[in-house]
């Protein structure tokens, strides 16, 4: 995207006024066709069209990033940056002062948690992305950092202790097809030349299988989303080809789980049937699932699969954990309409959660459909279990 005249207004000091107005009507809920037209009385339609969309973006973007009310976005490059928090702990697995290269730097989320401690260059190829990865980089703590902008495969990766690239992962479409990334994998470990690597990746990117014996993956989440895959290559740090899952909590403190290096801890194990269940129903998080890392985790804890190739684990009271949601089964139901509204009703259930794994569509949608009118906040988790389709009744602890 080229820098318009438009977006140099946008970067101008003039703009502010019209911004910071705009985001106070977003905010009070005033109707966005009212917001359009004062906009239009003082400015022409293009200018008031980037204006109206950076406010709405600025306003999206305060989950993201602590100073989001003074950044620079697009839609696409705030769909594609990584979050301040992400970035963060990026940031902290380097000793402070290291030389960072970060290439199709977007926006800057990346860049911005590298400079933030350390010696950060940005490089993308599109000058409007240049230039809010500075502005969006640059704050009191920290002066304008270096940004580039060049074609990263016509551009010297020496002298860095960590390659971190953020290739393009949109043919046509958002894609998780590696084939489709641009610059491609192979051109990536060509370029990089053995060198500290990490490629942010879509979360469910699949490498080639030739790949994976020379990568650490790691998936990443904040909340209770995976956000990203990267895969780590020479970086000491994360130097075993095993995987890892990395929960970033809202403090910026963070909780990993990798791989066991055992490999009867990495075994499944199951339930046999409803008597075989246990007192407690444990969810993993959303990256445990994406980095297939269910049973290191059912491991470590002594849980067990509730059935073959389904999440959902089960077991005794453990420690709280951010990586396992914890439900206390109240009853075991067949998955049938009478007999679960049946048990709902004598149980007091009223706001209902519904969960299921393993299970066909029309069967969970059926059971949605049950009323309940109690005054009881629960569970319900639609499962195989055993020789039959199980409905677990259970309280969130």
């Amino acid at each position: 995207m080229s820098l318009t005249p438009e977006h140099q207004w946008l970067l101008s000091p003039e703009a502010e006024p019209f911004l910071a107005n705009a985001a106070s009507d977003l905010r009070a809920n005033v109707n966005i066709l009212k917001i359009v037209q004062r906009l239009r009385k003082q400015l022409a339609p293009p200018i008031a069209a980037v204006a109206l969309e950076l406010a709405q973006l600025r306003l999206r973007a305060t989950s993201k990033f602590s100073r989001a009310a003074e950044m620079f976005f697009t839609t696409r490059g705030y769909e594609q940056a990584t979050s301040e928090r992400l970035a963060q702990f990026k940031s902290s697995l380097l000793p402070e002062g290291s030389k960072v290269i970060d290439i199709c730097c977007g926006i800057g989320g990346d860049l911005a948690g590298f400079h933030s401690r350390h010696q950060a260059t940005g490089l993308d190829l599109d000058p409007l992305m240049c230039e809010y990865a500075r502005r969006n980089s640059t704050s009191r703590q920290s002066p304008t950092p270096r940004v580039l902008c060049a074609d990263a495969l016509e551009t010297d990766w020496n002298g860095f202790d960590l390659i971190h690239i953020d290739p393009d992962r949109r043919h046509e479409q958002r894609t998780t097809d590696p084939r489709f990334i641009r610059p491609s994998l192979k051109q990536i470990l060509e370029r990089a030349a053995g060198r500290p690597l990490a490629i942010k990746l879509a979360p469910a990117t699949k490498l080639p299988d030739e790949l994976k014996p020379r990568v650490h993956r790691e998936w990443i989440g904040e909340g209770r989303e995976c956000k990203q895959q990267l895969a780590w290559l020479n970086f000491e740090p994360r130097a075993t080809s095993r995987k890892s899952a990395t929960l970033v909590r809202d403090d910026g403190s963070y909780i990993t789980i990798q791989q066991s290096s055992i490999p009867a801890r990495n075994v499944p194990k199951h339930c046999l049937d409803a008597a075989d269940l246990s007192e407690f129903v444990y969810e993993p998080h959303s990256i445990v699932l994406a980095a297939r890392l269910v049973d290191s985790l059912a491991s470590e804890n002594g849980l067990r699969r509730v059935a073959p190739g389904i999440g959902y684990l089960s077991g005794g009271p453990i420690a709280a954990s951010p990586l396992l949601a914890a439900f206390k089964v109240l009853s075991i139901k067949p998955a049938e309409i009478r007999q679960v509204s049946a048990e709902l009703k004598s149980l007091d259930a009223g706001l209902m959660e519904w969960k299921k794994r393993g299970v066909e569509l029309s069967l969970y949608e059926s059971l949605k459909k049950i009323r309940t009118k109690g005054q009881r906040p629960l569970t319900a988790i639609v499962t195989p279990l055993g020789e039959q389709i199980a409905c677990l009744i259970c309280e969130r602890t």
